[in-house]
């Protein structure tokens, strides 16, 4: 199920985004370079209201969720957190 979930249903409709696609509820990473974002291939993730975002790596097993309650941008703060969680990991 959670596959079916996350799986890019969108193929390559979205090709004013390269590398993001759209599953059944959330944002899909189908090609970690083309995004020029932090992460695996397969990252599926959600932005909500009040800038309260989350996201699942399922290769480096990671979950992380992220909430501010604000509505001004935390565009920044959330890609150090996510930054900084990648540096974390040793392989």
């Amino acid at each position: 199920m959670i596959d079916l979930m996350t799986f890019n249903h969108l193929g390559a409709l979205l090709k004013f985004l390269p590398g993001w696609g759209c599953s059944l509820r959330f944002a899909v990473i189908t090609d970690v370079a083309a995004t020029n974002n932090l992460g695996s291939e397969g990252i599926y993730y959600w932005l909500g209201a009040a800038k309260t975002h989350f996201f699942i790596d399922p290769k480096e097993k990671i979950i992380v969720i992220f909430m501010t309650q604000t509505f001004s941008s935390t565009v920044k703060s959330y890609n150090k957190v996510k930054q900084i969680i990648y540096q974390a990991i040793v392989n």
